[in-house]
């Protein structure tokens, strides 16, 4: 990826790209690796004037009363807030015909993630628990 200055003092990571292990399949047997998912968040910032700081996606099974469910856990984080629902809204209506196959989509906003740029950065990581290191990625908790 590259990292760029943004005017006000933040900073945005543009052309994230994955390793070609970090994929999912979508519900037409395609894989989707990391560089899709930059491709979405990409767009996503074209149409709405760049909300979108930080993204990584989460995936897994649950076990529930019906079974196991498979689920996708999409996190951005925006410097935007008034532009949630739209990027919430813009993100289902991708992602849900390419990965009908998952049980649920889930969208979140968490604040922040603190990233330690020496490491790995992982966009793509299995379970749900984003206090955990992910390849270097971390979720830094509010005080």
């Amino acid at each position: 990826g590259q990292i760029v200055e943004n005017g006000d003092g933040t900073q945005s990571i543009k052309c994230l790209e994955g390793k070609n292990t970090d994929y999912l399949v979508g519900a037409d047997n395609y894989i989707y690796y990391a560089s899709y998912f930059n491709g979405v968040v990409n767009r996503i910032n074209k149409k709405f004037n760049d909300p979108i700081i930080h993204f990584m996606l989460r995936h897994g099974e649950e076990e529930t009363d019906s079974g196991k469910q498979k689920y996708m856990q999409l996190n951005f984080v925006l410097k935007n807030q008034d532009k949630m629902e739209k990027v919430r809204q813009e993100t289902l209506a991708i992602m849900s015909p390419v990965f009908a196959n998952y049980d649920h989509i889930d969208v979140q906003f968490p604040e922040y993630f603190e990233h330690d740029y020496t490491r790995k950065f992982k966009i793509i990581g299995e379970g749900d628990g984003l206090a955990e290191v992910v390849g270097g990625y971390y979720q830094r908790k509010a005080s």
